[in-house]
């Protein structure tokens, strides 16, 4: 087995280490930018809501500034009130406008119908304003002006005429008819002006039974007609005006509801996904922190059984080679079976082991060969022929061998 292919091995264990880091780091990663995603819509719904319940309260504020408007403008009669009331109309129209922008763009299909209905409901009342604006001026915005200044001049010639000739029944015949004048123009009845009708014709009719001139009579009857034409004239205009201010007063009643079920709408939105975003950053949070220490005990788990994978059958062979160092040639050797680089380790210990234990056999083989060949070299080897002893004295022996 060679020192690369066992680094691969190593390599390849401690790569798996770092991949399920990894993975623990992606999963962390995504939990985060799901929330986070999730955070950002619920972020821009309430983001958008909040715009729109701004604009939503601004227009409402502005519709009650149109409707006080109008209110001053029916107790003063003053034109700067109508121009107020325009340019709140203008205004309103492009609130009005922004807010239908801002509810389509958000899908808020509900809150975009009830923005045209609040659309179509000022509408209809800026033009009945408008048409309660216009009456007003036709019967006069003063008592000088218009259809008002033209009756009072007509009551006022014939009323001097009248005193003139200190007629009573004449007199109180006119003075019927400013009451039913008066209680029109308090009560807006057009009974009145068939009451007005009658004490015209007797009024005309004690006319004819006083004794004046012809010349006289005819001048009251032609001023009788005059007032008669301009208070007739001015309550038609009078009536008109009242029926436009009571469909003004239908239009901007008809709008209130609207607006204040999408303010409420409006605020039902941004409350809810307020909620939904605190809810998110919460259970991202929770699973962060269940997450982590999860992620932490299976990468731990996952290296020490990568590490107990590798550490295991290497101590296996490295107390085997130990044992084959001191000469235990009869030691197992495990993983022999193996497919992986372990188990071409255990084949290569397996390999010493095999040498060591050819290499006893051969050096036994070779100690008995040799022994057999000594044995052999001895059988044939021809004996030594016997030295005679001598029968001399073993002194005389000596000295001779001294000698010599």
């Amino acid at each position: 087995m060679s020192r690369l292919r066992l680094k691969v091995l190593l390599a390849h264990k401690i790569a798996a280490i770092g991949l399920a880091g990894v993975v623990g780091i992606l999963i962390l990663g995504a939990i985060y930018l799901i929330g986070a995603s999730v955070q950002d819509r619920y972020r821009t719904v309430a983001g958008n809501a909040q715009a729109t319940l701004a604009v939503a309260n601004e227009l409402y504020v502005k519709l009650l500034e149109s409707r006080r408007a109008e209110k001053d403008f029916l107790l003063r009669s003053d034109t700067k009130y109508v121009d107020r009331h325009n340019a709140l109309d203008k205004s309103i129209r492009s609130d009005i406008d922004a807010l239908r922008g801002r509810t389509s763009a958000a899908g808020l299909e509900e809150l975009t119908h009830k923005v045209d209905a609040i659309g179509d409901g000022f509408k209809s009342y800026a033009a009945h304003f408008a048409a309660v604006a216009a009456a007003k001026r036709r019967m006069g915005l003063d008592e000088n002006s218009g259809l008002e200044g033209a009756l009072r001049g007509s009551v006022h010639a014939i009323e001097t005429k009248l005193n003139e000739l200190k007629e009573p029944r004449l007199l109180v015949t006119m003075l019927m008819m400013r009451r039913h004048e008066k209680d029109f123009m308090l009560r807006r009845d057009r009974k009145y002006g068939d009451d007005m009708k009658k004490r015209a014709s007797e009024l005309v009719t004690g006319l004819d039974a006083v004794d004046i001139s012809p010349a006289i009579k005819d001048d009251l009857k032609q001023k009788l007609a005059t007032y008669q034409r301009d208070f007739f004239a001015w309550m038609e205009v009078a009536l008109e005006s009242a029926n436009e201010q009571k469909f003004t007063s239908d239009a901007y009643a008809a709008i209130e509801p609207a607006i204040d079920t999408m303010l409420a709408a409006v605020k039902e939105t941004y409350e809810k996904a307020e909620s939904a975003n605190q809810k998110s950053r919460a259970d991202t949070k929770l699973q962060m922190q269940v997450a982590i220490p999860l992620i932490a005990v299976v990468v731990c788990a996952f290296a020490f059984w990568i590490g107990r994978l590798v550490s295991k059958p290497i101590t296996s062979l490295t107390g085997a080679m130990g044992e084959l160092a001191r000469g235990d040639n009869d030691v197992e050797v495990q993983g022999v079976e193996r497919e992986d680089e372990i188990g071409q380790m255990a084949r290569a210990v397996l390999v010493f082991r095999d040498a060591a234990l050819e290499k006893i056999r051969l050096e036994g083989q070779t100690a008995a060969q040799r022994q057999q060949a000594e044995d052999e070299r001895r059988r044939t080897r021809k004996p030594k022929p016997r030295r005679r002893r001598s029968r001399q004295p073993s002194c005389v022996r000596w000295r001779k061998g001294w000698a010599g």
